[in-house]
């Protein structure tokens, strides 16, 4: 079966975002991967808290979801409703090497979020929390893989 960004993004997201519950979301009218991910921290003095949904909790376990997006760079996707968006060419699609750099950032981005959460929880004073996508952090990830340059292109169907 040749490769393309559906069925090899399915596997990084299996490989590098299994303990974070992760899941790939193909958009085939967006011509979008949407891919989500979350943490859990437990809330053992029951702080109050209110989601961006404006829904108020003080839950035993916290859970906190984020995503990142793939986007065909003709049809944007709104930037606000992703941890980080990421463009690609079309039926080109991108490099093994960006998608293999993505999720492995992306899976570190979570495991320092846990313990950003769990830190956020038992901080009095910390009024808001969410997960950082680092673009200089990123370029030192994309620096590692950039020779895998072995083109996955979009799905044909």
């Amino acid at each position: 079966m040749k490769q393309d960004l559906a069925t090899v993004l399915e596997e990084l997201v299996e490989k590098y975002l299994e303990a974070y519950e992760g899941e790939l979301l193909w958009n085939k009218r967006q011509q979008s991967f949407e891919i989500y991910a979350t943490i859990y921290a437990e809330n053992t003095e029951h702080v109050p808290l209110t989601d961006v949904d404006e829904v108020d909790s003080t839950e035993d376990f916290v859970e906190f979801t984020d995503g990142i997006c793939f986007y065909n760079e003709g049809k944007p996707v709104k930037a606000e409703d992703f941890l980080a968006i990421l463009p690609y060419l079309g039926k080109a699609g991108l490099p093994l090497g960006v998608l293999e750099a993505t999720l492995s950032y992306f899976a570190d981005v979570l495991q320092e979020g846990q313990e950003a959460l769990q830190s956020f929880l038992a901080d009095e004073n910390a009024e808001t929390f969410n997960l950082t996508f680092d673009p200089a952090a990123y370029q030192k990830y994309l620096a590692e893989w950039e020779e895998d340059t072995t083109m996955i292109p979009y799905p044909k169907f």
